[in-house]
């Protein structure tokens, strides 16, 4: 594998680097929305749950 590492243009390997970071980048951004909206999610369901109980 590293001599065919070594054969790819630099070019190439810029971009490779570059595509993943944009995807690690994508997934935790993907991950940080999804526990957003969880947290938001769940504190709603404990608002509902306190209003309901002095209901």
């Amino acid at each position: 594998m590293g001599a065919w590492l070594s054969n790819i243009s630099l070019k190439y390997k810029f971009w490779a680097v570059n595509a993943v970071a944009f995807v690690t980048t994508l997934f935790l951004v993907l991950y940080a929305v999804f526990l957003e909206q969880q947290a938001r999610v769940d504190e709603a369901h404990d608002r509902a749950v306190a209003e309901a109980r002095l209901l």
